[in-house]
């Protein structure tokens, strides 16, 4: 008990100190960085049983679309942008005291507005795709009350992902909060992000993704039905420059 506390204290000292160096950084500094980390990376995953975790995934999904070079090629891009949303995420303090809304620009804001206008809430729905992270920060900023299903684990890294996202003014809850809890979002005329891009857990429903049938969250579409709750689908994509 006494190693696993001390190596709990270890790597939150160890995250809130890269997240200093990374806000020390300018952002022309920033993301050749962590373009360099990942390429250093992923040249050091190579040297693990999880070489081809990537990779494979590419070649499963894409099949013969893709050639093994195609694939590692778009493997390394991945890497790249994985990396820079994450050194953003270590640098959310500067970023939210500068103002998410000087980094995040938003088309098609009216669609969501006007869903909440409904009065029934509203069900934002997303996935890993760009920064994701900034999603819920973003309408938190433009004056909402947002609460987000994100994954949880009683560990150092999560309860700090926990805290830099509590920044930003929304709410995270566990994955399995009660449903009752869920309802009540909806019913004050709130918001509820979630990703729909994980494996649903309970293998009731299925859908085809890149010809392959997988398990798919049922939540969205309960709620929708059942309740009438309007969702938005939304996605922070990253631009050039680094702009989202």
């Amino acid at each position: 008990m006494k190693a696993e506390k001390l190596l709990y204290k270890a790597t939150f000292a160890g995250l809130s100190a890269l997240s200093l160096l990374i806000q020390a950084m300018p952002e022309r500094v920033m993301y050749p960085f962590a373009e360099v980390f990942a390429s250093v990376l992923r040249r050091a995953l190579k040297l693990t049983k999880h070489r081809d975790f990537i990779r494979g995934n590419i070649l499963a999904a894409y099949g013969k679309e893709i050639t093994a070079d195609g694939a590692g090629r778009l493997e390394e891009k991945h890497l790249k942008l994985f990396m820079k949303s994450l050194a953003e995420f270590l640098r959310y303090p500067r970023i939210l005291s500068e103002g998410i809304l000087n980094k995040v620009r938003a088309e098609n804001y009216d669609i969501f507005e006007k869903a909440l206008g409904e009065g029934r809430g509203c069900l934002v729905l997303s996935a890993h795709f760009g920064n994701w992270e900034f999603l819920a920060s973003y309408l938190s900023a433009r004056g909402n009350k947002v609460y987000a299903v994100v994954q949880q684990s009683d560990d150092a890294f999560n309860d700090f992902m926990i805290n830099y996202r509590k920044m930003s003014g929304w709410m995270p809850l566990r994955r399995w909060k009660s449903l009752k809890e869920l309802v009540e979002i909806f019913k004050r005329g709130e918001v509820l992000a979630m990703l729909g891009d994980q494996h649903g857990e309970f293998q009731k429903v299925f859908a085809s993704f890149f010809g392959h049938s997988v398990s798919v969250h049922a939540g969205p579409a309960v709620f929708h039905i059942r309740m009438g709750v309007p969702v938005v689908m939304a996605f922070v994509i990253r631009e050039p420059g680094d702009a989202h």
